[in-house]
């Protein structure tokens, strides 16, 4: 753990072919003069990626790559993984909004729970009246019946 930092690794560009055909991501700045030189064009913003102009799929050399998914409670990692090297290509991070809707309904929803909890008889002073569980069974399920048939009278 680095003291308070976060650790980022860099983002490669994406790179395509003349024939549209993913070739092996490049630095950023071995993108940048690719650009500045006019062999390649920006194809798409993001994911960054750029399209050569002069360099077709069959004449180049491409290395096998694994998407890694980590699912998590409240954001999913996504990394792209060259599996020859072992080296992280690209990596980004999915919030998941299910968790702002659900605070969000649950400050919208009444607190009526709470209030049937308070009609409620303790259980703790019905268990001292009986003697025998048995009989602090019976007794709850009968001051359940009258708070019941109280709440339904009203």
């Amino acid at each position: 753990m680095l003291s308070g930092r976060e650790v980022t690794t860099m983002q490669y560009v994406f790179v395509l072919s003349s024939d549209r055909k993913p070739l092996d991501p490049c630095h950023p700045a071995r993108a940048r003069r690719l650009l500045k030189r006019g062999r390649a064009a920006v194809f798409r913003r993001h994911p960054f990626t750029i399209i050569l102009k002069d360099r077709m799929a069959a004449e180049s050399a491409t290395h096998r790559y694994r998407l890694k998914i980590d699912p998590g409670s409240c954001t999913t990692g996504l990394a792209i993984v060259c599996e020859d090297t072992g080296r992280v290509v690209w990596t980004a991070e999915i919030r998941h909004r299910g968790h702002e809707a659900q605070g969000k309904r649950r400050k919208l929803r009444p607190k009526t729970w709470v209030k049937r909890l308070l009609r409620y008889v303790p259980i703790t002073t019905i268990s001292l009246k009986a003697e025998s569980p048995i009989a602090t069974w019976l007794e709850k399920r009968a001051d359940w019946k009258k708070v019941y048939q109280d709440e339904l009278a009203a």
